[in-house]
């Protein structure tokens, strides 16, 4: 039978990749990028790995079930892939009745079984060496607890010790303390308990030592004070404050306004206490808005409200009368006729011309031959610097044909790009595009040096392909902006 299914590259100099180049292939990842190039001896490997499997599946369909293999019928190989499997089975199967055997799960299970019941036992050979009769450990252990016991009773109790322990001194504390012979021969010089409490102690001292005064800063405190006193008046010749508060009895003290008479406060009231009735009362003939003053005995009335309706006011007066100030700054009638005969008259005054005054070319003598001299108005270059016309021809046009323009530019090594980057940069670290401005448009070239190159783009850009491209080390980005959205473009170098 014939299997048309035939492997791909056999010779041993075909054109693919070899098992190490296509185990770190990054496409085994990937996948092929969409409109890129792709490395022929790859794709070369894959289809000699793929029509190496079919190969092998149809020589084994053809050999057992005994018919032709078409790959352009793929439902007949599924099918017939059945029958070959089959067949291979029926043909190589064991033919050993095996119904008595037992399985190996089952006897794994009989196996654990047995261990663990052999692991229960104790090997008696080494329980000699290892281990001691009961009578052996039970007088031990007697001998044992009488030695402990004898130990025992010789120690401490511990409620003895922790009721004690609070006197005990500790090492570090007998460490700081003064032996009986030195004490003995320091003890005259000791002060006692009474003593010491009757003097100031040295940190009470040292905190309050900065409140004290110097013996010099009081005497030029007292000297200050003494000038303060004599710069005071002679208390024989002021008013003390029982004196005052004496003459200030008799004076008004206004306490506020009251609608009417009966409304005046009959209680808590001192002389001098003065309030405004609002309200007329004609039977001690107080007119509305007057004043009342208490004596001590009844309510005085003083004067109120006057009616000043018939008097100008301070506005009026001032756009009537003149000021003294205004009346200083007039002229004096001897200055003016001193002043008098140089001014001039009317009748001299129409005869000259005024300050500001225009003439006909005629009214002047000559002005007309003198402008005839003159270079007619026109629009003419004032005199500064310049370009020339051939300077400016040099310049590139902003609008038509810009001629032929060659050069080149300084690499920038920005990472943040933007419309005011420069239009080429090389940089290691990662790349942020930013979204340009609307009505601009630009181009900007980016070397990504970095071995894990990163690419971060604004909200308004898009990848060549629709997703991101894989970023290879020393790959270049372009990247082309125009008014409302930008298109990047990244191109690995192989």
């Amino acid at each position: 039978m014939a299997n048309l299914i035939k492997p791909f590259a056999t010779n041993a100099d075909a054109s693919v990749m070899s098992d190490a180049e296509l185990a770190n292939a990054p496409e085994l990842k990937s996948g092929f990028i969409t409109k890129s190039k792709a490395d022929s001896r790859l794709i070369g490997k894959l289809i000699q790995n793929t029509t190496a499997v079919s190969y092998a599946v149809g020589e084994f369909i053809s050999a057992n079930a005994s018919v032709d293999v078409n790959p352009a019928s793929p439902q007949a190989i599924a099918s017939n892939l059945s029958v070959a499997m089959q067949k291979f089975v029926s043909d190589n199967a064991p033919q050993t009745d095996i119904s008595g055997l037992q399985t190996k799960a089952a006897a794994k299970t009989e196996h654990d079984a047995i261990s663990s019941e052999v692991e229960k036992k104790l090997d008696s050979t080494a329980a000699s060496t290892l281990y001691e009769t009961k009578t052996n450990v039970n007088s031990a252990i007697e001998t044992l607890s009488t030695s402990v016991n004898t130990e025992l009773n010789k120690k401490l109790a511990s409620s003895t010790y922790n009721a004690d322990k609070a006197t005990f001194a500790t090492k570090s504390e007998l460490s700081v303390k003064l032996d009986q012979a030195t004490y003995t021969a320091d003890k005259p010089t000791f002060a006692t308990k009474i003593e010491l409490n009757s003097k100031l102690s040295v940190d009470s001292y040292n905190t309050d030592k900065a409140t004290f005064a110097t013996k010099s800063e009081l005497t030029s405190q007292n000297d200050s004070l003494q000038t303060k006193i004599s710069a005071k008046a002679d208390s024989t010749s002021v008013y003390t404050k029982s004196e005052i508060d004496g003459k200030l009895t008799g004076t008004y003290h206004f306490k506020g306004s009251v609608e009417s008479y009966a409304n005046l406060p009959t209680a808590n009231i001192e002389v001098g206490d003065t309030y405004n009735v609002k309200t007329a009362y004609a039977s001690l003939n107080i007119k509305a808005g007057d004043n009342v003053s208490w004596t001590g005995t009844e309510w005085d009335v003083l004067s109120g409200l006057v009616d000043l309706s018939a008097y100008s006011t301070t506005e009026q007066a001032d756009a009537k009368y003149g000021t003294i100030a205004g009346v200083n700054s007039k002229l004096s009638i001897d200055t003016y006729n001193t002043d008098k005969a140089t001014f001039a008259t009317k009748t001299e005054l129409t005869s000259k011309a005024d300050l500001s005054h225009t003439h006909t070319i005629s009214d002047v003598t000559d002005l007309q031959t003198a402008l005839d001299g003159k270079q007619a108005a026109g629009n003419y270059q004032p005199a500064g610097d310049y370009a020339t016309n051939a300077a400016v021809n040099a310049k590139i046009n902003i609008n038509g044909h810009r001629g032929l323009i060659a050069g080149y530019e300084t690499v920038g090594t920005v990472a943040t790009i933007t419309g005011d980057s420069p239009d080429t940069n090389e940089t290691a670290a990662a790349v942020s595009v930013a979204n340009g401005a609307a009505n601009q448009c630009w181009t900007k070239v980016v070397h990504c040096t970095a071995a894990s190159p990163s690419v971060s783009l604004g909200t308004s850009w898009s990848w060549q392909n629709g997703s991101s491209p894989e970023l290879k080390q020393n790959g270049f980005l372009v990247l082309c902006w125009c008014n409302t959205m930008g298109l990047a473009i990244y191109n690995n170098v192989q």
